[in-house]
């Protein structure tokens, strides 16, 4: 991620920083959402009474 940069400065690495952290609270939101949706599938439910 640094080495996008030409101009390396301490404001560049606080920027990069915060582009990682908010990468990361992507990341989580995804999963979290991927999670959700997958309890919520039909699909799921289903294989889920079976094994019931």
């Amino acid at each position: 991620m640094i080495l996008l940069f030409k101009n390396h400065t301490k404001t560049c690495c606080l920027q990069c920083r915060l582009l990682l952290e908010e990468i990361e609270n992507i990341r989580e939101l995804m999963t979290f959402f991927a999670i959700e949706k997958g309890f919520m599938d039909p699909q799921t439910i289903e294989i889920s009474q079976n094994l019931d």
